[in-house]
């Protein structure tokens, strides 16, 4: 009730456009009124009998058509796509509020698949998104992809990697968050990673967040009189009491081989690790490799295990200036808990 809506988006992605067939894709309604896209993003592959069909999004700006409460949109094909679930951006002002928030909003579609990649290049996508990354409460990062199944993604933000983000299927529209108060920059570089098949990138958003400094009120001077009444200074204080407070440790323990063995030829490594924390398996928790001064974020599975995969082109990097014999140092994190380990070369 204390809030006014000031701008809202409706994003729209789809698949499998025909160019061939002539005609606009889709008509929609918003709210009973008729509206046009704003923004359109498009992208295909040009491979093989699929490369001809048209993978994208439209932008429809809806922000004098937004209300409290229910909303309907309905959306009517005039052409044979498939349409992905549609997601509703809005933005709000807040009456009296002391936190300004500041939404910087990257859209696009870029169409990335690692399928058929018979030259084991990384394939991915970069965005760079300016923002003012002083003095901020906090800031967070929004991903959004289409057709994004497990195993098919990984999520880079300022070089620092976290991989296998996302758990939606081939027809759903999905969204990845993080928390990047320590690692945001003036200027930031977000890159979508294909691991998999088919996963269209979507927009990235960043919200930040800082304190208004309200002005202080100035009180006006009291009229003065020759009869002031000095203020008494109090005799008697109120001591303070003290509470005992316990703080229980928490116990963190990461299980991992000192040593893993690697060809100087390999073209794919496998390190893991188990965590448990005070003795019990502990999954969903995001633990990160350090290997060769790059951090990687995996999540724990349901059996405490958290698995990175390095194939041919980033292992290329790691073993590159390795010799065979001598051994690579690699850290594990899971909180203030850090083990070192070791990739040994051989031939």
């Amino acid at each position: 009730n204390d809030a006014k809506i000031t701008n809202a988006f409706v994003y729209i992605s789809y698949n499998w456009d025909d160019p061939k067939v002539n005609g606009s894709l889709l008509n929609i309604t918003f709210n009973g009124k008729t509206v046009d896209y704003t923004s359109h993003y498009r992208d295909q592959s040009n491979l093989g009998s699929y490369g001809q069909y048209g993978y994208g999004i439209f932008i429809y700006d809806v922000s004098n058509l937004i209300q409290n409460g229910n909303n309907t949109l309905i959306l009517n094909k005039r052409k044979s796509v498939s349409i992905y679930p549609s997601t509703l951006i809005y933005l709000y002002n807040k009456t009296n509020s002391n936190i300004l928030k500041t939404v910087y909003i990257a859209n696009g579609a870029d169409l990335l698949s690692n399928s058929n990649n018979k030259a084991d290049r990384i394939v991915n996508s970069t965005y760079t998104l300016n923002t003012n990354s002083k003095d901020l409460n906090d800031a967070k990062l929004y991903v959004f992809a289409s057709g994004a199944q497990a195993g098919e993604g990984n999520i880079i933000f300022n070089s620092e990697e976290d991989v296998d983000v996302w758990n939606g299927t081939s027809s759903t529209t999905d969204i990845y968050s993080k928390d990047i108060t320590k690692t945001i920059k003036d200027s930031n570089k977000i890159s979508f990673v294909a691991t998999g098949s088919t996963i269209l990138a979507l927009q990235q958003i960043i919200v930040t967040s800082t304190n208004i400094t309200k002005p202080t009120p100035v009180t006006p001077p009291s009229n003065t009189t020759n009869n002031t009444t000095p203020a008494t200074p109090s005799t008697s204080a109120t001591p303070s009491t003290s509470a005992k407070t316990t703080t229980s440790k928490t116990k963190v323990t990461l299980t991992t081989a000192k040593t893993t063995t690697v060809s100087k030829k390999a073209k794919k490594l496998v390190l893991s690790t188990k965590l448990k924390v005070n003795k019990k398996i502990s999954k969903g928790k995001k633990v990160t490799f350090i290997v060769n001064g790059k951090k990687y974020k995996v999540k724990t599975n349901k059996k405490g295990v958290a698995k990175l995969t390095l194939k041919k082109s980033a292992l290329k990097k790691i073993l590159k200036k390795a010799k065979v014999g001598k051994k690579i140092k690699y850290q594990i994190v899971y909180g203030k808990q850090k083990i070192t380990r070791y990739l040994k070369i051989k031939k």
